[in-house]
């Protein structure tokens, strides 16, 4: 995953996808700390970017990570990240009824 990420092409997007799964990767191999790191990394990209399913994707899986590294519930994290995969699911469906 490292070397995929280093080689990773100049794309934003595919960055913070990388570093989101980056982070299950290290947590699997026991590195919950350097998960915890990646996954901020990946949570500020997709904030950058504005992008809807890629934060909700990195905060569901940042909230997976401090659970799992005994810090508890994040239940900020877990709402912002279910209220975008709401926001995703309605436009979604909005664009379907278009078609």
């Amino acid at each position: 995953m490292q070397r995929a990420f280093s080689e990773a092409p100049a794309d934003p997007a595919w960055r913070a996808q990388i570093l989101v799964t980056l982070s299950f990767a290290q947590s699997d191999t026991g590195q919950i700390d350097a998960a915890l790191a990646t996954i901020e990394e990946a949570v500020a990209e997709a904030t950058d970017l504005g992008q809807s399913h890629l934060l909700g994707s990195a905060l569901g899986t940042r909230a997976m990570l401090r659970f799992m590294s005994g810090a508890g519930v994040d239940k900020p994290g877990l709402q912002r990240a279910l209220e975008l995969e709401s926001y995703r699911a309605v436009k979604s469906e909005h664009s379907t009824a278009k078609s």
